[in-house]
């Protein structure tokens, strides 16, 4: 399916709310389904990430110096960013191949994704379920603000991307100040 997973898990809560789905078991196969990803992007990392990425990397401007920093981040962060990365979309998809180049010991990963993955299934399922009966509510909600709500999100918009502009701006200057 093509929706977000948490949207996935947060329809699935509701569906728990309304008595068509059981928590448990929507837990347990989530969860098994996730690790299965994860572990696989794991595995994936340690047999053919670092050839791979040592080989290919130039095309997607990952040179060695770049590669061999976010090894070392990674042994150091790596299983704070195991624990992260499940709430953060994309990176949620990449962190699996990066501990396994980093070449993290195997149970360490695994008692990390486990966490992460338990953490996140049951924060999104349980907002689901929480909202439940009161989805009315919520709609009421945005629809009462939906013109606040998306001029916040354009004020964000927007200075998300001042900042990044005046970043890659400095970030240009500091480089022609090296040579």
């Amino acid at each position: 399916m093509f929706l977000p997973s948490k949207t996935m898990l947060i329809i699935s809560g509701f569906l728990v709310s309304q008595g068509y789905l059981n928590h448990i078991p929507l837990v347990i196969v989530t969860l098994l389904g996730s690790l299965t990803g994860f572990l696989t992007g794991y595995l994936i990392g340690v047999k053919i990430g670092k050839p791979f990425l040592e080989r290919y990397g130039k095309f997607i401007h990952l040179t060695p110096e770049r590669l061999e920093q976010t090894e070392k981040w990674f042994s150091k962060y790596g299983t704070a960013a195991i624990l992260i990365a499940y709430f953060i979309p994309g990176v949620r998809h990449i962190v699996p191949y990066l501990s396994g180049i980093a070449k993290m010991h195997f149970r360490k990963v695994l008692l990390y994704a486990f966490t992460g993955a338990i953490l996140w299934i049951l924060t999104f399922s349980s907002i689901g379920r929480f909202f439940g009966n009161k989805w009315s509510m919520l709609d009421n909600i945005i629809g009462d603000y939906i013109f606040e709500i998306l001029g916040i999100a354009a004020i964000i918009g927007v200075i998300v991307f001042l900042i990044r502009k005046n970043y890659k701006h400095n970030k240009k200057g500091d480089h022609l100040n090296e040579g």
